[in-house]
């Protein structure tokens, strides 16, 4: 899905327990910690505060792609950027993926917009929310 502003996407560290590691974790996941995930990426606005995140996770072998994406979608801080709100939000996971996304109504995009294309990539329309 196109955006209208510059952004740019980063892995996360999932090796790093530090304190600043682990504030990442949970601020671009909403995961207390990265035991239950193999892989991380975001894709956030670069410069000013556009309310929009999309993070992409694989989850651990023997971990529960379901479980994962409830505990995201729990744990994630839809006011992060403090001066703005992502008010629609949805996570979904499809096999070992979560995806979640999260924007501000007032961007011009839906959390719906990037189900549907993420949807399209996937092959299917077999989400687990």
């Amino acid at each position: 899905q196109p955006v209208e502003f510059m952004g740019g996407s980063m892995t996360l560290d999932l090796t790093d327990t530090s304190e600043d590691g682990l504030w990442m974790v949970k601020n671009y996941t909403g995961l207390d910690n990265a035991e239950s995930i193999k892989e991380a990426a975001f894709y956030e606005a670069m410069m000013g505060s556009i309310p929009y995140s999309m993070v992409m996770v694989r989850v651990a072998e023997g971990a529960d792609a379901a479980t994962v994406a409830a505990a995201m979608k729990s744990g994630i801080d839809q006011r992060k950027w403090i001066c703005v709100e992502a008010d629609d939000l949805q996570v979904v996971s499809f096999g070992d993926v979560v995806m979640l996304i999260m924007v501000g109504s007032d961007t011009g995009l839906t959390a719906q917009g990037y189900v549907d294309a993420f949807a399209s990539v996937m092959g299917s329309t077999d989400f687990v929310k």
